[in-house]
């Protein structure tokens, strides 16, 4: 593999890695403010606050 392959391909697996990280953080977040929403109203229902509609 020549150098500047490697270096692309070590890029690609840091930027990689930021956006699995970003993705994660965000699930989290998204679960934390389901959670909090859940406990201002009362609800006990586990459906998704967000509904995907198909067009």
């Amino acid at each position: 593999m020549k150098f500047e392959q490697r270096k692309q391909l070590e890029d690609i697996q840091k930027e990689n890695a930021r956006l699995k990280k970003l993705v994660i953080d965000l699930l989290l977040e998204k679960s934390m403010l389901e959670e909090a929403l859940r406990d201002d109203y009362g609800s006990t229902n586990s459906r998704p606050l967000i509904s995907q509609s198909k067009n």
